[in-house]
């Protein structure tokens, strides 16, 4: 909790700062996706809004 915490707060403080946003985003995907959802292993799809 405290890590997706600190990720929102990075996000909030550099809205205008794409760098900080892509980099928070791989980092979430990057969590993510050592807790697949069961039946779902398989589907991948680009997060809308980032590149």
């Amino acid at each position: 909790m405290d890590q997706i915490a600190e990720w929102i707060t990075q996000v909030l403080n550099n809205l205008d700062d794409e760098t900080v946003i892509q980099r928070v985003a791989n980092e979430v995907r990057d969590l993510c996706s050592k807790f697949p959802v069961p039946g779902h292993e398989g589907y991948v799809e680009e997060p809308v809004g980032v590149e």
